[in-house]
């Protein structure tokens, strides 16, 4: 390629657009902190060939500052740019000592109307929040004229000033609890990834029979500065505050003081101090959404079939069963699991010695932890067996079958199935 098509390509490439060469002449370049001579060859350079003298006179006049206008001004409206130039620098470098000219920015005023709107929109804001606070008084006000009046709780607490209610505090997380002995279950509030896995099939309802969504449960050891630990499984709701609940203090044998304002440990012997606030009680109770009203009322008259009892004490029975294995105990190494999945069997074993199925082991025999993914999005904790089936000899037992159990069932009117939360343990 030869050299000055080489060179053309390069300019071409490097330099600016005549679009863009002629907008910074008219809009963007200024003077700035270089001579006037310099200016003026910068502007020339923008303009390129072919431009008229008086049009570059002008643009090069009004860009020089106010003071420069005062002593060109006597030159003379026909002596040449150049000359013009040799008399700007001269006085740049009279007045380079000089405070460099300050340029006041003129910000806009708003448009009154819109001003107006806004005020207006404000105004009528505040108008519906005091109109929203005059009802609520009002709705008090007539309740407690009513015979037999009852506090109406709402799903959030906090709404009105009607009980004075008991807060404790974790001293590992710090997170508050309301310690409400209304509440049937212990609650702590779903997180939104919690809320993203839908809604379980256990519903809530509040004392003002408003449904509350749950959405599975969680293990949590709770330290209240009772000289030991509380660990308790907390159904996660759809509320604002973390609830202590009569389960929990039924569990582990705690009293309320309101007085002294704290809750007192009958087994340690001490108190953990609260703070109380003024809140309406939430309450929650397990709500019955089924449509057949006798399965409701069954399920309200033996309500404690629906709750997992177990006893830690052995009870007196005559029933004795035997494995009979062959060869040296089977163990096997533990595996590893995922952070998620670790965190989920803890509360899995911590839950099943809470109730007193399992019991710390010292036996020779392992086999190792397999949890299972479940369609709501929880996990099922399994034992793989196979080494221990292997070592063992068949247990045969006789189950029912299918047709005893048709004959059983005749001339019987009501049908139903139970779903079990867990058919057998570890």
């Amino acid at each position: 390629m030869p050299y000055y098509k080489l060179k053309e390509e390069l300019v071409r490439r490097t330099s600016m657009s005549r679009q863009k060469k002629l907008s910074q002449l008219l809009h963007e370049e200024q003077l700035g902190d270089i001579k006037t001579s310099q200016f003026l060859r910068r502007l020339q350079h923008l303009a390129g060939e072919g431009n008229e003298d008086g049009i570059m006179r002008h643009i090069f006049l009004q860009r020089l500052p106010s003071d420069y206008h005062a002593v060109l001004a006597a030159v003379g409206e026909d002596a040449p740019v150049e000359k013009l130039t040799k008399i700007a620098d001269n006085v740049g470098d009279l007045t380079s000592g000089c405070t460099a000219p300050v340029f006041a920015v003129q910000t806009q005023e708003p448009d009154p109307l819109a001003r107006l709107l806004e005020g207006q929109r404000r105004l009528e804001a505040r108008m519906e929040d005091l109109e929203r606070r005059l009802q609520k008084i009002s709705v008090l006000r007539f309740q407690r004229k009513s015979l037999g009046w009852r506090p109406e709780a709402t799903r959030c607490a906090g709404l009105g000033d009607v009980c004075r209610l008991l807060f404790v505090s974790d001293r590992a997380t710090g997170t508050r609890f309301l310690v409400d002995s209304g509440a049937q279950i212990s609650l702590i509030p779903a997180t939104r990834a919690d809320k993203l896995k839908g809604p379980h099939k256990l519903t809530l309802q509040a004392v003002n029979k408003s449904l509350i969504q749950t959405y599975g449960q969680r293990c949590l050891t709770l330290n209240l500065g009772l000289r030991r630990v509380f660990p308790h499984f907390f159904i996660l709701a759809d509320v604002e505050k973390a609830i202590l609940g009569a389960d929990f203090l039924h569990k582990f044998g705690l009293l309320i003081d309101v007085h002294r304002r704290c809750l007192t440990d009958p087994k340690t012997n001490t108190q953990s101090p609260g703070a109380i606030h003024n809140l309406i009680p939430l309450c929650p109770t397990v709500a019955n959404t089924e449509d057949n009203p006798m399965s409701c009322e069954l399920l309200q008259k033996f309500e404690s079939i629906t709750k997992p009892a177990f006893h830690k004490d052995i009870l007196p029975h005559n029933i004795t069963h035997y494995i009979a294995t062959s060869g040296p105990p089977v163990h096997s190494r533990p595996r590893r699991l995922a952070p998620e999945k670790l965190s989920v069997a803890k509360a899995e074993f911590t839950q099943m010695m809470e109730l007193g199925i399992i019991r710390p082991s010292k036996s020779n025999w392992a086999s190792p932890l397999h949890l299972v993914p479940k369609s709501g999005g929880t996990w099922r904790a399994c034992g793989d067996y196979r080494a221990f089936n292997s070592a063992t000899k068949p247990d045969r037992y006789p189950i029912p079958l299918i047709h005893d159990v048709t004959a059983i069932i005749q001339d019987r009117c009501i049908f139903t199935k139970l779903d079990l939360i867990g058919a057998y343990h570890l």
